[in-house]
C-alpha cells in the first residue's frame, strides 16, 4: 500500500497543474488576481460597505446569425472554436417572467443616500436607464438593511445602510426595476457559524479565507445544503420586501485546492452541487413565489468544453445551471481577461475568446464583448438544440478605468468605450446589460435619451 502513495500524490499534483494552466489560457485566473462582480481588482483595498463588490450570476432576443467574432488588433485572429449554429429564438425560464429590456447600473448600497437615489431616478426619467442592482448581502456576510431573519438578527449580521421598503417603493413609483444582489458562498459571517461548521477547509485542515477589501472572508462549503437554505431564506425576505428579481453572485467554489471529504470536484460533484443550489432557489423563489432569479458567472466558463476544466473547478456548467435561472449575467469586462504582460492580470500570453487572441484586451472593448457574446451564444444554442429551457443573458459591462493594469495595457473608459460594449451586445441579438463601477462615477451621457 505505501508504495502507491507517491504515485497518487503525483497524479493529484498533475491534475491541479493542468486545471491552473487551463484557467490561465482562458483568461480565468485565480482569486486575488482576477475578480468579478464578485470583486474587481479596483475594489481590493476598499471595504464592501464603502465600495461594495460579481462576478459577480447575468440576454434577450433571437439566437440567429454567425456567433464568431472578428479578429482584433489585440492579437492574432484564429479560427473560431465555436461553429455557428442556427437556432430558433429561446424562451425564458418557466414560472417567472424576466425582463429582456433591462438597462441597469450597479449601485451597491448608495441608494441609502437620498441625493444619489434622486439622481438615478432623474436619469431613468430622461434616458434608457430603467433598472438598478442593489446589494442585499455582500462577501463580508452582512445583510445591508434591517433583517428579521433570526440567525441574521440574533448574530448582528446586518447593517442599516438603507431602508429597503422606502427605497424600493420610491423606485417602483417611477417604474424602475429593482434587482437585489446576494453574495452566496463567499460569506464571511454565515460561514463562521458553529465554529465554521459549514466553511470551506483547506487540505491542511485550516479554514480557507481570502481577502475582501480590508477583511479576510471565509467561504460556505457549497456541498453543505444548510448553506443553500441560509442564502435562500435571505432571498425570500428580500422578495417580501419587494425586490423584483434576485441576482446571485459567488455561486461557485473558491479557486483553490480544498478538502471536501467524500466529494471531488474532478468527477463533477462541484457542478452537481452548484446546480443543486440553483435548482432549489428556482423552486423556492421562482416557482413558489413567482420572482425571477439571475446568476453572475465568469465569462471564462464559456471558453471551454462543457463539463471540463474551469467548469469542473468552479462548479459552473452553463448547460446544467442554465435550466434553472431566468437570467445569466456573464462578467465579461475587457480588463478581466488575461493580457500578455507579466504584471496585473498578465499571464505572458493573453486570452483566446471565441477563437480570437487578445494580448491587450482592455484596449478593445467592442471586439472583446463581441467575441465573448459569441461564445455565450454557442452554449445557448446547444441548450436550444437539446430542447432545454434557456435563460436570458444580461452581461455585466465595464464602466471603470482599469488603472491597476500595466501602462499600455489599459485605456480610459468613458462614454465611447461603454457605448462600444453596448453596441456589441446589441449586435449579438440582446437588449439587456448592467454597467459595473464600484466608484459609482456614472455619467448621464452613457445612456441614450428617451
Amino acid at each position: 500500500m505505501n508504495s502507491k502513495i507517491p504515485l497518487i500524490v503525483t497524479v493529484i499534483c498533475l491534475c491541479l497543474v493542468s486545471v491552473f494552466c487551463v484557467m490561465l489560457i482562458t483568461g480565468v485566473v485565480p482569486v486575488g488576481t482576477q475578480q468579478n462582480p464578485e470583486i474587481t481588482p479596483q475594489v481590493i483595498t476598499a471595504t464592501p460597505v464603502a465600495t461594495p463588490t460579481p462576478t459577480v450570476d447575468p440576454n434577450q432576443g433571437g439566437i440567429t446569425g454567425d456567433p464568431t467574432a472578428t479578429p482584433t488588433p489585440g492579437g492574432t485572429g484564429t479560427t473560431p472554436t465555436n461553429p455557428p449554429v442556427s437556432t430558433p429564438t429561446p424562451t425564458a425560464a418557466p414560472m417567472g417572467s424576466i425582463r429582456t429590456d433591462i438597462k441597469a447600473i450597479y449601485v451597491g448600497t448608495m441608494v441609502g443616500q437620498e441625493s444619489f437615489l434622486n439622481r438615478i431616478i432623474e436619469w431613468c426619467r430622461n434616458t434608457e436607464l430603467n433598472a438598478v442592482v442593489i446589494d442585499i448581502k455582500e462577501v463580508d456576510g452582512y445583510v445591508y438593511y434591517n433583517s428579521n431573519i433570526p440567525v441574521i438578527k440574533n448574530n448582528g449580521f446586518f447593517l442599516s445602510l438603507y431602508d429597503a421598503k422606502y427605497v424600493i417603493n420610491k423606485l417602483h413609483a417611477e417604474g424602475i426595476y429593482v434587482i437585489g444582489r446576494i453574495s452566496v458562498f463567499k460569506d464571511g459571517n454565515g460561514s463562521k457559524l458553529n465554529n465554521y461548521k459549514l466553511a470551506v477547509v483547506k487540505d491542511n485542515g485550516d479554514v480557507y479565507k481570502e481577502a475582501a477589501g480590508n477583511i479576510m472572508c471565509s467561504w460556505f462549503n457549497p456541498f453543505e445544503k444548510e448553506s443553500w437554505t441560509y442564502n435562500i431564506d435571505i432571498a425570500l425576505e428580500a422578495v417580501d420586501l419587494g425586490f423584483d428579481e434576485i441576482q446571485f453572485d459567488y455561486v461557485r467554489f473558491p479557486t483553490v485546492s480544498a478538502n471536501y471529504g467524500e466529494y471531488s470536484r474532478a468527477n463533477g460533484d462541484a457542478m452537481k452541487a452548484i446546480t443543486g443550489f440553483v435548482e432549489m432557489a428556482h423552486q423556492k423563489i421562482t416557482v413558489e413565489r413567482g420572482v425571477p432569479i439571475a446568476m453572475d458567472v465568469f465569462g471564462g466558463i464559456y471558453e471551454v468544453a462543457a463539463g471540463t476544466e474551469d467548469q469542473l473547478w468552479l462548479g459552473q456548467n452553463p448547460l446544467m445551471f442554465g435550466k434553472y435561472v431566468n437570467a445569466v449575467c456573464p462578467m465579461i469586462y475587457p480588463s478581466h481577461y488575461a493580457n500578455d504582460s507579466t504584471g496585473t492580470m498578465g499571464n505572458g500570453v493573453g486570452s483566446v475568446i471565441n477563437g480570437n487572441k487578445f494580448t491587450k484586451p482592455d484596449l478593445y472593448p467592442y471586439e472583446v464583448i463581441k467575441a465573448a457574446m459569441a461564445s455565450i451564444k454557442y452554449f445557448n444554442n446547444q441548450m436550444v438544440a437539446a430542447g432545454d429551457t434557456v435563460p436570458a443573458y444580461r452581461p455585466y459591462l465595464q464602466a471603470f478605468t482599469a488603472k491597476y493594469l500595466n501602462s499600455g495595457y489599459y485605456m480610459e473608459y468613458s462614454t465611447e468605450q461603454i457605448r462600444a460594449q453596448i453596441k456589441a451586445v446589441n449586435e449579438a441579438g440582446y437588449d439587456s446589460w448592467i454597467l459595473w463601477d464600484t466608484t459609482y462615477s456614472y455619467k448621464s451621457d452613457y445612456f441614450l435619451s428617451n
